[in-house]
């Protein structure tokens, strides 16, 4: 036997070797405990549940108050506060919030304190009395909704 012959006969049986490891990984199946299976259920109608009861009805996160009246027309400036917003930022949430005998505008859910502050110095030129305040906010829309 020659030495090229050697060589070719090694890498041949180094071959089926990783091919017959291969074949062996892809057979190999993971096995779980049906429990499991259970448990995710139970988890996923727990979930459902809390989503329908009105006390879970948010998270607690922050959002940027650029609104706060009193007085009389105070409902109807809130609304125009909330107006021009919506118009202005068609893609973050505004909410008009009474708590006598104040109508506040609220804006964002945002999640961290962070997020919000970025937002407020991009409104900041227009709602120049805007700060950020911890709120109860909507849960985040998932990737698939």
């Amino acid at each position: 036997m020659n030495f090229n012959m050697i060589k070719q006969t090694i890498t041949n049986l180094l071959i089926v070797f990783v091919f017959a490891n291969v074949l062996q990984a892809q057979e190999e199946k993971i096995v779980q405990d049906p429990k499991v299976d259970s448990l995710v259920s139970l988890h996923q109608k727990a979930q459902q549940i809390n989503l329908e009861h009105q006390e879970h009805d948010g998270i607690y996160g922050y959002r940027i108050q650029i609104c706060f009246e009193s007085g009389n027309n105070s409902k109807n400036r809130a609304m125009w506060y909330k107006d021009d917003f919506d118009t202005r930022y068609s893609g973050v949430s505004s909410y008009i919030v009474f708590e006598e005998p104040y109508y506040k505008v609220r804006v964002g859910d945002f999640r961290t304190r962070l997020e919000a502050e970025a937002f407020l110095q991009r409104i900041h030129r227009r709602y120049t009395n805007a700060f950020v305040t911890s709120d109860k906010i909507k849960f985040p829309k998932l990737l698939n909704e």
